[in-house]
């Protein structure tokens, strides 16, 4: 792709989170870290080509786990601080930094299971002491930078972090409503429909806000980069859009099933056996998410579609249209063609609908949606993407690929959350954290 004259450094921060596998591990065994160990890996791969295609250094940041959940399955809220020394050694000296990843799970006896607790403050401020000094103890000094995990924030959880010494927090999500998680949980995340997509000090009462001019004071808070999913999916989706092919062409799939929680089937290249598509999802005429095909199937492999690795399933959660009646359908991308068994109607009770989301690198087809953010002629002062450490895989690859061809590539860096806010200190015309 030819490159246009090099703009203004775009600060971008990769924001990963280091956790276990599952999301509620069952506390009688050990759970597996291993999407982190493969993740790890991923990236070694990815930092030189990604400093190339930037022509800066590549760093990252690393959220690791430090909650009452990590100490109740590994009896140290600092384990992964521990058991990963070297590969969190090895990121440090490549410039990375390191911060906490804080979930308000606890346990329940009664139920043997797990429930997100983010309505006791008291519990809250616990989950929050419990790492920062586990991070204490583990590097030697106090943690400065965080994520709360499922959009987790009060004002109580952040004047504690702030006086334990942390000055940064990447939780806020622009746009997104108040939703629960799918898990047990109790009270619900706050409302950032009101916050905006700039770094800013937050307001003493709602930290989702920013603090009226001369009250401003605690962490800078930076936010996720969200966009308005729905038009920014159409937009990519006809950005890439094909002709459909004639009939008997290399491309077939169904949809398989679809519940009032999730839509599942396959798709198919014979012309390239092993290669995974990207299907894209609709409610009616609008698309609400695309997935990649790549889950094994056993019954794929039997009946010779390659090595079976072609199912998709895509959770709907809050994508739906908010109306109960809904008629579903799939395309394969840039092919024009639709999955069969489509058109499905489907009823269920009206839901929350979410109009932006946060772009997350581990989601399929990230990298098109973001061409809705990088070519924004107003432009964006940062951005910043999470992802979960279980993410590795092909979709990574892909996100980090479509950034590294973008015509703005040059222009992008790949900054800590430290660095980001150094960058930007003119144009908030405030003063950044010191480290």
């Amino acid at each position: 792709m030819t490159r246009q004259t090099p703009s203004a450094a775009l600060p971008t921060i990769i924001c990963i989170d280091i956790e276990p596998d599952e999301r509620a591990p069952d506390p009688e065994r050990q759970p597996e870290w291993g999407g982190f160990e493969a993740l790890a890996h991923q990236i070694r791969t990815l930092r030189s080509d990604i400093a190339d295609a930037t022509r800066s250094p590549a760093h990252f940041s690393w959220f690791l786990r430090m909650d009452p959940q990590v100490a109740a399955l590994h009896r140290s809220a600092g384990w992964a601080a521990t058991h990963y020394r070297t590969l969190l050694t090895e990121f440090r000296a490549a410039g990375d930094e390191i911060g906490i990843h804080l979930h308000p799970w606890r346990w329940l006896p009664e139920t043997r299971s797990w429930s997100a607790d983010f309505a006791d403050a008291n519990w809250g401020r616990h989950v929050v002491r419990t790492g920062l000094q586990a991070f204490r103890d583990s590097f030697g000094r106090p943690c400065h930078t965080v994520r709360f995990g499922d959009r987790w924030l009060s004002g109580a959880i952040l004047r504690e972090a702030s006086s334990l010494g942390v000055r940064l927090d990447l939780t806020p999500e622009p746009g997104v409503k108040p939703e629960p998680p799918g898990e047990s949980h109790h009270g619900l995340m706050p409302d950032y429909t009101p916050t905006p997509i700039w770094p800013f000090q937050p307001s003493k009462r709602n930290p989702a806000v920013p603090a009226r001019r001369g009250t401003r004071r605690g962490p800078w808070m930076i936010p996720m980069t969200t966009v308005e999913h729905g038009p920014a999916l159409q937009r990519a989706v006809e950005r890439l859009a094909v002709s459909p092919r004639a009939a008997g062409g290399p491309y077939t799939g169904w949809i398989d099933r679809v519940t009032t929680e999730w839509i599942g089937g396959w798709a198919y290249d014979s012309s390239a056996p092993d290669r995974a598509l990207t299907v894209v999802v609709y409610d009616g005429k609008t698309p609400i998410g695309a997935v990649l095909a790549g889950e094994p199937r056993a019954d794929l492999e039997a009946a010779g579609f390659g090595d079976g690795r072609h199912g998709f399933t895509l959770d709907f959660g809050s994508r739906l249209n908010p109306r109960p009646d809904h008629t579903m359908s799939a395309t394969i991308l840039g092919t024009g063609e639709w999955l069969q068994g489509g058109l499905v109607d489907l009823r269920c009770e009206p839901r929350l609908s979410q109009t932006h989301r946060t772009l997350d690198l581990g989601q399929a087809f990230v990298g098109p949606v973001l061409d809705d953010v990088l070519d924004d002629p107003h432009g964006r002062r940062h951005i910043a993407l999470p992802m979960r450490s279980n993410s590795a895989g092909p979709t990574v690859s892909q996100a980090f690929r479509h950034l590294m061809t973008h015509q703005r590539a040059s222009s992008l860096r790949l900054s800590t959350p430290q660095e980001a806010i150094a960058a930007l200190r003119v144009q908030l015309r405030g003063r950044a954290p010191s480290r």
